[in-house]
């Protein structure tokens, strides 16, 4: 069976009235998460995605992103791994390029494979997880939402995942995003690239 058709049958099955009754629905959860990233990553069943000079399968990478994120507290993995994912539903086309960095784990977007066109990202820190705009600098901020005061990047810390879809944060999403349309209209499917890992970083949980 593809992995369509299989999505397909296991979101029946977790919708089914029997299936919370069952404890179908717990156990299938986890399961129906991968599977959710697969066919939004996967134009066919057969994709696959690039890392450093190979290739490596969807499961692969997302194995491999689990571990970079296990590093975190578990309020701290859940919130990351929440704002991956709205941030993820915004662009169904482009690149998702995967840092994880000396200071934190990071999930850019960007319509290429380059990291100087990743104009959005989400962070993770010990502590919480911060939405950056790389051009924040150059956009307006009606409800004075952005931080910093460098000459490019501004970023929101979120205090929890749902807060990427307020209108407020949206409307700087669509701002930031306007530059970069007609790249993202040529671009492929949404794809994950782990471009980068440190040999060396820093704790990825508050320290005592």
């Amino acid at each position: 069976m593809g992995i369509r058709p299989l999505f397909l049958r296991l979101t029946e099955v977790i919708k089914h009235p029997l299936s919370s009754r069952c404890g179908i629905t717990e156990h299938w959860n986890r399961e129906f998460e991968l599977l959710s990233i697969l066919v939004r990553l996967s134009p066919t069943p057969d994709v696959s995605v690039s890392i450093r000079s190979g290739v490596m399968s969807v499961i692969a990478v997302e194995s491999q992103i689990s571990i970079f994120l296990r590093k975190y507290t578990p309020a701290v993995e859940a919130q990351l791994r929440g704002a991956r994912t709205r941030l993820r539903a915004m662009f169904p086309r482009g690149f998702e390029l995967v840092y994880d960095n000396y200071n934190a784990l990071v999930f850019g977007i960007s319509p290429t494979e380059r990291t100087s066109d990743a104009f959005i990202s989400v962070a993770g820190y010990p502590r919480w997880v911060t939405l950056f705009f790389l051009h924040g600098a150059d956009l307006r901020d009606a409800h004075g939402l952005l931080e910093g005061q460098g000459k490019q990047v501004r970023s929101v810390r979120l205090t929890e995942p749902k807060d990427l879809n307020t209108p407020e944060v949206e409307a700087l999403i669509a701002q930031a995003v306007l530059p970069y349309e007609s790249a993202f209209l040529a671009a492929p499917s949404l794809t994950t690239i782990v471009k980068s890992v440190s040999d060396k970083q820093r704790p990825r949980r508050p320290q005592k």
